[in-house]
């Protein structure tokens, strides 16, 4: 993996993030790809942590425009999962791995860079219902998991798992093991 995929997933993050914040409607696309840019983005920046940085005018850009796009994302979450079936199992412990990445990567990046107090408290509170969202999936995976023949894991649905911590344990070893041979 290189460096330049690394900045490649950083202006796709930023991007969307700076998308988010000027759209007066988004939908469920725009939210898809907000998740999904924040996934790549977050466990590319784990092969490459010395290198990573955002430049004064991407601090202020993440800074101005993540909260606001947080918000919106959050408010269009559950409509991202609630009518999934068990045969989007990997969909879905998709889904929960990208919010986790934008409640800790993102917002605990957030907080290192901005120094205002007010915004970190409203942030907070996306977090919050964030958290939500991630506790109903959770509570979906275990359902679906503890079912007869229901709970489908499918390979093909499995995303790059490169860079994505040991703490995402709703992914088992085999999943993980579908992308040991890969490259980011």
């Amino acid at each position: 993996m290189s460096s330049d995929e690394l900045e490649m997933a950083k202006q796709s993050f930023l991007g969307s993030i700076n998308y988010l914040k000027r759209m007066t409607k988004c939908d469920f696309n725009d939210i898809t790809n907000f998740y999904s840019a924040g996934y790549d983005f977050a466990r590319l920046t784990r092969f490459h942590s010395a290198e990573f940085t955002l430049d004064q005018k991407e601090k202020e850009e993440f800074i101005n425009n993540f909260p606001i796009a947080l918000e919106k994302a959050t408010g269009l979450t559950r409509g991202l999962y609630n009518n999934m079936s068990p045969e989007s199992m990997n969909e879905l412990k998709a889904l929960r791995s990208q919010i986790v990445f934008i409640k800790t990567d993102f917002t605990n990046l957030y907080s290192r860079i901005s120094n205002n107090e007010k915004s970190i408290q409203e942030l907070k509170k996306s977090i919050e219902e964030l958290q939500k969202e991630e506790n109903n999936i959770e509570s979906y995976l275990m359902n679906w998991s503890a079912s007869d023949g229901e709970g489908m894991n499918d390979p093909d649905d499995v995303p790059n798992l490169n860079g994505v911590p040991e703490s995402h344990d709703w992914w088992t070893q085999e999943n993980r093991n579908l992308w040991k041979t890969k490259n980011s």
